[in-house]
């Protein structure tokens, strides 16, 4: 191909083919923008070797070859001849003085896909993955080292955060955020990490702050400087943050205790100092303790709790759990139940015992299967009696795997589930117990019932200073779970947001509408029974103005003043 220039510095285009150059750029092309050539082809010498000629002098270079020698060869030797077009745009038929708005949209995308979560970047390195993107696109200068990705990996992190940082200047809605640790597999890593939930647009959106490396003792003063750190980048501190959503460790705990809680935990106690903080004028703050228990964790402990006390030295138990184990190690167990079923065996997590109901039921499922296996290999297999006790403990269990399934739900709003969610499980506790014949199973019931009240008394015990109003509100302001609330709690929590709102905004209506429940699984069923506490209420259509519920108002206007102070 050749590039030839007319007089008056004008490209010949009828004479271009998309027929690429080899042209190696060195690490200075980019920076020296006015590098430019008036004519370039390529051609193979007598020996058949590519060489890159110079049209007006037939000097011939090595191919590829440095952009610097071609440029220094042009000023040298032809820098009285129109300057023709930018070296990294021959081989195209579009040859402006700047990159292409096609090359910039490519790299955009390129630094997308380097951004891939668990996608490693040297699989760019591969010389296959090479090959094929040349041949996608042979204009691409796809980055040779690890560290040139790295780069473009960080200038797209820092144009992601000043975007973030942008947004989060202008919400009227104070956030809430996520903060978590965990340990690599290797035991030699811990990690923090923050993720922010937003209200935008009426929509619920989740925005992942970042990791922190963690490199010394996780006491709650090193998380709290290192989340509040991380909370900086994006020009964010803690008091613009509604609520810290943690587990129920006790540096996580320690780490975002409100002030309130500080004191009534101090050794030293002044009666006088307590009445004085619940007299005070009451702001959103004093209103919820910032800190909130995940819900999905706190369930988690209470069903470790059953299962190590009351359940793991059960025989039914053993037998399965003793099955499960062989059937993992047995390449011809696994391949004669895939076979005859088409499914496999689960095993349970060591750190989500709601697993464990999910792996109960499919032992229960493949039962008829296993057994053919367990008789072949002379492997122990729970007796029939054992059986029927797996199955009624599946049968007691069920709606807790439901309610985590649903209350780990990623983009929708389930706090507003809660207060429902521990009443419905409460009352199925009383119909199992009721019905139960099954003495492996009697001390469950109360176990149950005494972990519930223990691990969820932030919710459920008022008297308690961990008390959090949140979980009531949350109810009262969801059309589809306020049913489950009783007159003097709808009372309660109406006084709660007045007390919040300022002076002229505290005389609202009360507006109360029907709730609406999926009649689909023993869960829903449950909480349609819980739902009917107030069927005598005198309650409004949902469907008329449903975005005008009197404390949904009450409760965005207290989020939006704290927000603006």
């Amino acid at each position: 191909m050749t590039l030839s220039i007319n007089s008056n510095g004008s490209r010949n285009d009828e004479k271009l083919k998309r027929e690429p150059f080899s042209i190696k750029h060195d690490s200075n092309t980019e920076k020296k923008a006015g590098f430019h050539m008036e004519s370039i082809s390529e051609k193979v010498n007598k020996d058949g070797v590519e060489m890159l000629s110079c049209s007006q002098c037939n000097q011939n270079f090595k191919s590829p070859s440095p952009s610097t020698v071609l440029k220094n060869h042009w000023q040298a030797k032809h820098k009285n001849i129109a300057l023709a077009c930018d070296i990294e745009s021959i081989g195209s038929n579009v040859l402006p003085p700047n990159k292409s708005i096609l090359s910039k949209k490519i790299e955009e995308a390129f630094s997308e896909v380097l951004a891939i979560p668990a996608l490693p970047i040297n699989i760019f390195l591969n010389p296959k993955m090479r090959k094929f993107i040349e041949l996608l696109n042979q204009n691409f200068p796809l980055p040779k080292c690890h560290k040139t990705m790295k780069t473009i990996l960080f200038r797209k992190s820092e144009e992601v955060i000043e975007k973030l940082k942008h947004q989060f200047s202008n919400l009227t809605i104070r956030p809430s955020i996520t903060v978590d640790i965990w340990t690599d597999e290797s035991l030699k890593n811990s990690y923090l990490g923050v993720t922010m939930h937003l209200i935008k647009v009426n929509s619920l959106q989740r925005v992942f702050l970042g990791l922190r490396h963690l490199k010394f003792s996780h006491t709650a003063e090193y998380i709290r400087a290192e989340t509040e750190e991380l909370l900086q980048v994006y020009g964010l501190d803690l008091s613009k943050v509604f609520k810290v959503v943690t587990d129920n460790g006790s540096n996580m705990k320690n780490a975002f205790m409100d002030e309130t809680q500080l004191v009534t935990n101090a050794d030293e106690f002044n009666d006088d100092d307590w009445m004085k903080m619940r007299t005070k004028t009451l702001t959103l703050f004093d209103a919820f303790p910032r800190r909130l228990s995940c819900f999905a964790h706190t369930l988690q402990l209470v069903l470790m709790k059953i299962f190590k006390k009351n359940l793991v030295q059960a025989p039914a138990f053993v037998k399965m759990a003793g099955f499960i184990r062989r059937f993992k190690y047995s390449s011809d167990a696994k391949t004669e139940l895939f076979r005859s079923a088409n499914k496999m065996l689960i095993s349970p997590s060591s750190t989500r015992w709601g697993s464990s109901i999910e792996v109960i039921q499919v032992f229960l499922e493949l039962k008829e299967y296993l057994t053919d296996i367990a008789t072949k290999k002379h492997w122990p297999f729970p007796t029939s009696e054992e059986i029927q006790q797996l199955k009624n403990l599946s049968k007691l269990l069920k709606p807790f795997a439901d309610m985590l399934r649903r209350v780990q739900a990623e983009n929708t709003v389930t706090i507003s589930s809660c207060v429902k969610y521990i009443r419905a499980l409460f009352l199925w506790l009383e119909d199992c117990q009721a019905s139960n014949e099954e003495p492996v199973l009697t001390d469950v019931f109360e176990d149950l019932k005494s972990q519930l009240k223990e691990y969820f008394k932030s919710l459920l015990n008022e008297i308690l200073v961990s008390y959090d109003q949140i979980y009531m509100i949350a109810c009262a302001v969801d059309p589809r779970m306020f049913g489950c609330l009783s007159d003097d709690e709808i009372a309660k929590v109406a006084d709660w947001i007045r007390q919040m709102l300022p002076a002229d905004e505290a005389k609202v209506q009360a507006v109360q509408y029907a709730s609406k429940s999926n009649q689909n699984s023993t869960l829903d069923n449950l909480m349609s029974r819980v739902g009917r506490i107030n069927e005598t209420r005198n309650i409004r259509d949902p469907r008329q103005g449903k975005s005008k519920n009197w404390v949904t108002h009450a409760l965005r206007n207290a989020q939006e003043v704290v927000g603006k102070q």
